[in-house]
């Protein structure tokens, strides 16, 4: 279904078809998005159709939306691929599943923003198994750069999963890791996980 909304809608009479669609798709996941088309002062979005809630979302991401261009991110640093699963076996401490080390001064300028994202696959037995990246420093406390995520009960079949989360920009040698723990779920293996590090431009 097509909905059609006029430029005049959105703030300073902006709209990035490309942004705009991220945005939709991140906060109505449940309908396909087809495309996001402006024609003249028209802005027609192609999705399944909305109920009430969902158009209400839509109107909302409407009012808030900047136009502004999608950021350009590059890799700055990546940890090798780890396909062999990783059994998780500690309840209550972390277990280190995957690493990258950011190279000295390569935050530089601190205006830059800094993207972790973590994907792989997980294999769980049970609710509330935990992953978070956390980042080291020689001499410093070990510092979370995300909340612990639970990882969803995948009932003995493995699953994808990616987590992203923004890193304040800092110099120096630092070593980023992603580290997981059972909590109460009865079983977790985790494959194919690596961790890249993307700067925003």
């Amino acid at each position: 279904m097509i909905y059609t909304h006029n430029i005049t809608e959105f703030p300073n009479n902006l709209c990035n078809p490309h942004r705009f669609a991220l945005e939709i798709k991140y906060a109505i996941p449940g309908k396909t998005l087809n495309s996001v088309v402006a024609d003249g002062p028209d802005i027609h979005i192609d999705i399944g159709e909305l109920d009430p809630t969902e158009l209400g979302t839509l109107v909302y991401l409407i009012s808030i939306h900047t136009g502004a261009k999608v950021p350009v991110a590059s890799v700055v640093s990546a940890s090798r691929l780890k396909e062999e699963a990783y059994m998780i076996t500690n309840t209550g401490e972390w277990q280190v599943v995957a690493g990258t080390i950011a190279r000295p001064l390569f935050f530089h300028p601190v205006a830059e923003e800094i993207i972790a994202q973590v994907v792989g696959e997980v294999n769980t037995v049970g609710a509330d198994a935990q992953i978070k990246i956390v980042e080291q420093k020689d001499g410093e406390a070990e510092i979370d750069m995300m909340n612990p995520i639970s990882l969803p009960n995948t009932e003995g079949q493995w699953q994808k999963f990616s987590y992203t989360t923004t890193v304040p920009p800092r110099s120096g040698l630092n070593n980023y890791v992603v580290s997981a723990r059972l909590q109460t779920a009865s079983a977790c293996s985790i494959r194919y996980t690596s961790m890249t590090m993307l700067k925003v431009v």
